[in-house]
């Protein structure tokens, strides 16, 4: 099941970028490629929803199912570039479709060590997709890579909690990769809504730092957390918002993760 899961997001990760680099009107064979692209694409994300059914993931699906086979009719009418404007619609829903369905399945089924392998395999595959000018995917990717090799070292010292939580990481630092590798740039990042996150977020990892009764799980979060703020605050300083946007985006995300296992672990 892990291997296959693999397969299956390797073959998507091809497809949705394949069909991100053929956005604009297009030319009637890139069409009809996109077309066939897209339907393979739709049944992979099918075969995922089997192992991890969702109703939200379902209706993404469907919709998605929908807006292709309006791209089929509109492309064999002529009008291609409705065609072409159905098909980014359909891919970017079977994407979250995908995302839905895969989150939890990938993250935390099997042995540890199967799980840094699938990692590494789904990074070395962002790595060629990923355009040499584009510095955040580039980014993100070399600190998906050292959290992977810290959770490997980690598995063969036997500390299996440890490297648990960063192969989680891991994959969702490749989420968004991929989300990246599919979608265009926001058009405007707001700096100042951006700055008080930041503040925010440091605020919360302080008050943690300073608590005696957190588990070792979250103690171990803790300076990888500030290390990616501290890169986040540097990006937003020199201007480089996107990739600000994107740190603080994982540092929101992993902070609410780990406050609730904070806050489980007070209650107990």
């Amino acid at each position: 099941q892990a291997m296959l899961r693999l397969q299956i997001g390797e073959r998507l990760l091809y497809r949705a970028v394949d069909l991100q680099q053929s956005s604009g009107e297009g030319q009637k064979d890139q069409l009809r490629s996109d077309l066939f692209s897209l339907k393979n694409y739709l049944n992979g994300v099918e075969r995922t929803l089997r192992d991890a059914p969702g109703n939200s993931a379902g209706r993404l699906l469907r919709k998605a199912r929908q807006f292709a086979r309006s791209a089929q009719r509109d492309f064999d009418n002529g009008n291609y570039r409705e065609a072409q404007r159905k098909i980014s619609l359909a891919q970017r829903m079977a994407t979250k479709a995908f995302r839905f369905a895969s989150a939890d399945v990938e993250k935390d089924s099997g042995p540890v060590t199967d799980r840094i392998r699938e990692a590494q395999h789904i990074l070395s595959l962002q790595k060629e997709k990923i355009n040499k000018d584009d510095g955040t995917a580039a980014f993100l990717l070399k600190q998906a890579e050292v959290l992977l090799e810290n959770a490997r070292k980690a598995a063969q010292e036997g500390h299996t909690d440890q490297a648990a939580w960063q192969v989680r990481l891991t994959y969702r630092i490749a989420g968004r990769i991929d989300f990246l590798l599919t979608n265009k740039p926001a058009a405007h990042v707001d700096a100042q809504r951006l700055k008080k996150d930041l503040q925010e977020a440091g605020g919360t990892l302080h008050t943690l730092s300073t608590k005696n009764d957190l588990n070792e799980r979250v103690k171990a979060q803790l300076p990888f957390l500030q290390k990616m703020l501290a890169e986040a605050d540097r990006n937003l300083r020199a201007g480089h918002l996107r990739l600000a946007a994107e740190l603080n985006t994982l540092i929101q995300k992993q902070l609410r993760i780990v406050l609730r296992e904070a806050l489980n672990r007070q209650k107990r």
